[in-house]
């Protein structure tokens, strides 16, 4: 395993290839079952093993896989290898001028540094360094693709026996959780459970676009990169940054905590995959334009009615801003309530064209309610512009015929 793992394999690729050198062809779902790895993580494997041409697979039906003799992975890895040195040879003179021309100035201040480093093997290999040297804290972003692709190279593994070695060190991973990755994360989560490991996993929607990732180790060190969105693909170069600076560190690692502490406990999440129950999440947004970007967003995306209760002011800027043309042009159930008055009777007059208006007393309490999933609530004296100051939102499965917080 140890010498597969020096010539390039992952973790998961090595025990793969050693178990089809010793049954023979095989199908996916038998490697699957004999090695107890999940039918997709197999397959990944194997889609790799594939690409560097050290696994055949036939064109039969079910498709069986076969290892190439151990002589046929030596060639094909020393070709890859060799490659690599004549094109660092080919560089040799540029980079050995550029060394030359570098300053070696000494300052009394200490240097931020950072190191550009390429290729997936070195990526993984210098996230396992850092996870080994930590002392105090680890914290980590990584995408639904990200988890995937790191379990297969055995960085999980690596963090895991970290927090088993060192029981004071605190760690926390941010993660999207997916149902592709659910199955890795619940079972890192039952080992950390049944050691009692100080390791942490948070759910966070990252979207479908690739996103930078980071790993920081007590508070000094920081490792960015970014994962290809189809995981697996080891023709995609990889590139990441890693910077030795304890300001860069501290400052991205409180963005990181403003991060955990609105995302989703990762038990929460699984659940909600398996059972299809939304979790109930509660933000505060305190940007206004923050705020008005994500009220217009669960407009456009409600399907069946909006309920709103608003000051009288913002009677005119609804018309004006047309903030329910959406809900108007899908003709969902619109209510709105407020207190109507001299000033805001025209405006309210032109609203109840298109839905249905009634009349309150005035309420410090500005609520809008989306198909009984979404629930902005504010606590401010006016909200004509319709963009809060402060806005609390709630996200929950049915708001009808169950009591609402208030924020």
């Amino acid at each position: 395993m140890k010498v597969l793992r020096d010539l390039g394999l992952s973790r998961r690729e090595a025990e793969v290839y050693i178990f089809l050198s010793r049954r023979g062809p095989q199908g996916a779902g038998s490697v699957s079952t004999m090695l107890k790895i999940e039918r997709v993580q197999t397959y990944r494997a194997l889609k790799s093993l594939q690409e560097k041409g050290i696994v055949d697979a036939t064109l039969e039906t079910p498709t069986r896989f076969s290892a190439v003799p151990f002589d046929g992975l030596l060639n094909s890895l020393i070709t890859t290898r060799k490659s690599r040195i004549l094109e660092l040879e080919a560089q040799r003179e540029a980079l050995a001028s550029y060394w030359k021309n570098l300053s070696s100035r000494v300052t009394e201040y200490p240097l931020a540094k950072f190191r550009v480093i390429t290729e997936k093997r070195a990526i993984y290999s210098e996230i396992e360094h850092m996870t080994q040297e930590a002392k105090e804290d680890v914290v980590k972003l990584t995408t639904g693709a990200g988890v995937i692709q790191e379990d297969l190279a055995g960085i999980l593994d690596a963090i895991t026996e970290c927090a088993r070695k060192n029981r004071k060190i605190q760690i926390r991973i941010l993660a999207g959780i997916s149902k592709d990755n659910q199955g890795i994360i619940a079972k890192m989560m039952k080992t950390t459970s049944a050691q009692k490991l100080n390791a942490q996993w948070r759910h966070i929607d990252l979207g479908s676009r690739v996103y930078p990732q980071f790993l920081i180790k007590d508070y000094e060190e920081t490792l960015l990169y970014v994962t290809p969105e189809e995981p697996g693909t080891s023709s995609q170069v990889e590139t990441a940054l890693w910077i030795r600076s304890r300001i860069f560190a501290s400052a991205l690692r409180e963005s990181f905590l403003e991060m955990w502490r609105g995302a989703i406990e990762a038990e929460d999440r699984i659940r909600e995959l398996k059972t299809g129950k939304p979790v109930e999440v509660t933000a505060i947004i305190k940007d206004a334009k923050e705020a008005e970007t994500k009220l217009e967003t669960t407009l456009e995306k409600a399907e069946k009615e909006v309920i709103a209760i608003v000051s009288s002011d913002a009677i005119a800027a609804i018309l004006e801003r047309k903030l329910f043309e959406s809900a108007v042009r899908k003709k969902l159930r619109l209510k709105i309530m407020a207190p109507i008055d001299l000033d805001n009777l025209e405006a309210a007059q032109r609203l109840s064209e298109i839905c249905e208006v009634r009349n309150v007393p005035i309420s410090y309490l500005m609520m809008l309610a989306a198909d009984g999933e979404h629930l902005f609530t504010e606590q401010i004296n006016r909200w004509n512009r319709i963009s809060p100051r402060r806005c609390i939102l709630h996200k929950r499965r049915t708001l009808r015929g169950k009591s609402c917080r208030n924020a």
